[in-house]
């Protein structure tokens, strides 16, 4: 069933009335819209309704525009505590640009009409100026969201990050077991940490997520459902596909 909210877009839209209903319809199948905040979630690949940036995304997705990317994800430093087997920076070269570059890149994006932004790293929270970033992409009219392993964050520095705009935290948690999860990630405590960084995300009020890796599928689900069960009060636990550092 469409939701009421997509109506007057598929109504307004150039694409025609019946064409843009079926391209809504499809698009929302399968999606379990929550609520966070006085707005609607679709799911964290996309930015909540009503803003900015969900209007942004949405006329160009109706738009005749060839290139219109809903989401661009900035790795602003290479820095991290952890030691994950399956770290995408292991053994590759990388820089940590200045805090005026990232905001003319984020200038950039804004221009292409990018609704969300995803920060990452290394551990984005070991970005000083990451409140800033943050602040940066409010202002251009887009959501932003960071991807942590939750080692850094504190009740100080998430409350700093909503102030400054930020929509969603996704914390690392790849398994329900401390002594797996901690395997995985190199750090004794690293669990803890994790559990710890959702509940003080929660407690912010940012829609908060965990994301998973994981080898296959079956074993994603059964590693999800014991999450809900016993440890993760998240609002959303995602599970991706496990590569190597070698990959």
């Amino acid at each position: 069933m469409i939701n009421s909210w997509v109506l007057p877009f598929v109504l307004d839209s150039k694409r025609g009335g019946l064409e843009t209903l079926r391209f809504a319809l499809g698009w929302l199948d399968g999606e379990q819209i929550t609520r966070h905040e006085k707005k609607w979630v679709i799911n964290s690949f996309l930015p909540p309704f009503p803003g900015k940036a969900f209007d942004r995304m949405f006329e160009n997705l109706l738009s005749p525009r060839h290139l219109s990317p809903v989401s661009a994800y900035l790795a602003v430093t290479s820095e991290c505590q952890l030691n994950c087997i399956h770290c995408s920076l292991k053994n590759r070269r990388s820089a940590n640009p200045r805090t005026e570059q990232w905001i003319d890149t984020l200038e950039g994006l804004e221009q292409l009409g990018v609704s969300l932004i995803g920060f990452t790293g290394g551990e984005p929270l070991l970005e000083k100026d990451l409140p800033v970033l943050v602040r940066e992409a409010s202002k251009r009219g887009m959501e932003s969201m960071v991807f942590t392993s939750g080692m850094n964050l504190s009740p100080e520095l998430a409350m700093e990050l909503k102030q400054a705009g930020l929509w969603a935290i996704a914390v690392s948690l790849d398994h329900p077991e401390p002594e797996k999860h901690d395997e995985i990630r190199g750090v004794n405590g690293a669990f803890q940490k994790a559990l710890d960084a959702i509940r003080i995300s929660k407690n912010a009020g940012l829609y908060t997520m965990v994301t998973m890796e994981t080898n296959d599928r079956s074993h994603g689900e059964s590693q999800t459902q014991l999450l809900h069960k016993k440890k993760s009060r998240a609002d959303q636990i995602m599970c991706r596909r496990l590569l190597s550092a070698e990959s």
